[in-house]
């Protein structure tokens, strides 16, 4: 309701603060994409651009197509992103949201078998610890627990933790 409203829009705005840069939060910031500089790294910016854009439109497809495997890192952000927005269709009302994820699913094409578990963990709503806190605390009238759980979540890896964290806060940007 309500309270899960305000928490999203609160995360949002932790998350534009304290993101890395070249993490995929410019989806909520425009602004933050100045950091992306060089000629690759335009490039990719476009690539990940047209891919949120797709989610947006519904071509979930097209979206993961576009979005996986691309980025740097252990676990790529657009790999990131796309976990975090399989497991927010996970917990989600969404008439269709089992049509997203098999699709979703379906067009992955990362050949990381660290993206690939963890892709399938978020697609069947597993998650660690760390992000188990987070989606409890999503529902919290403590702001300060909501605060520590965000942060937490944001400090995974170099941009892992914000690119998930956009991907999941993107999913649902029409409560925001």
């Amino acid at each position: 309701g309500r309270r899960f409203s305000a928490n999203l829009v609160f995360c949002r705005e932790t998350l534009v603060r304290l993101s890395p840069a070249l993490s995929m939060s410019f989806v909520f910031s425009p602004a933050r994409e100045k950091a992306f500089r060089g000629g690759f790294e335009k490039k990719m910016l476009a690539r990940m651009k047209r891919g949120a854009a797709c989610l947006e439109k519904g071509d979930w497809a097209g979206g993961a197509r576009t979005l996986s495997g691309l980025g740097f890192g252990l676990t790529p952000s657009g790999d990131d992103f796309l976990g975090g927005y399989l497991l927010a269709a996970n917990f989600s009302p969404h008439r269709r949201k089992n049509k997203l994820i098999k699709t979703v699913m379906k067009n992955c094409r990362s050949s990381n078998p660290v993206s690939r578990s963890f892709l399938s963990a978020c697609a069947a709503g597993r998650a660690d610890l760390r992000t188990k806190k987070f989606l409890a605390s999503l529902s919290d009238q403590e702001k300060k627990n909501l605060k520590r759980s965000t942060e937490n979540l944001l400090d995974r890896g170099h941009t892992s933790g914000a690119d998930f964290l956009s991907g999941f806060l993107f999913y649902f940007s029409e409560k925001l």
